[in-house]
């Protein structure tokens, strides 16, 4: 999926059936979906996670980390 938010360089997930993980299905159409936007003169791709599996898909298709974001969140409770 890509432009899942209005951003041409946001990319994410994609779904492939638990059954045909791991057969080299994804990074087929990672590295279509990579052209794809290169032609269309988009520079860059941004993802919501570079971690763990994630990162290690990424590694293999020799995509640099850049910048990233941390998710931060805090509990607030009422005063008593």
């Amino acid at each position: 999926m890509r432009k899942i938010d209005g951003n041409d360089a946001r990319f994410g997930p994609v779904g492939i059936h638990e059954s045909l993980r791991s057969k080299g299905i994804g990074g087929v159409l990672f590295e279509c979906m990579m052209y794809d936007m290169k032609s269309r003169g988009i520079p860059y791709l941004y993802f919501l996670w570079t971690s763990g599996a994630a990162q290690r898909f990424y590694d293999r298709h020799q995509m640099k980390v850049l910048r990233t974001y941390h998710l931060y969140r805090k509990v607030i409770q009422d005063e008593i």
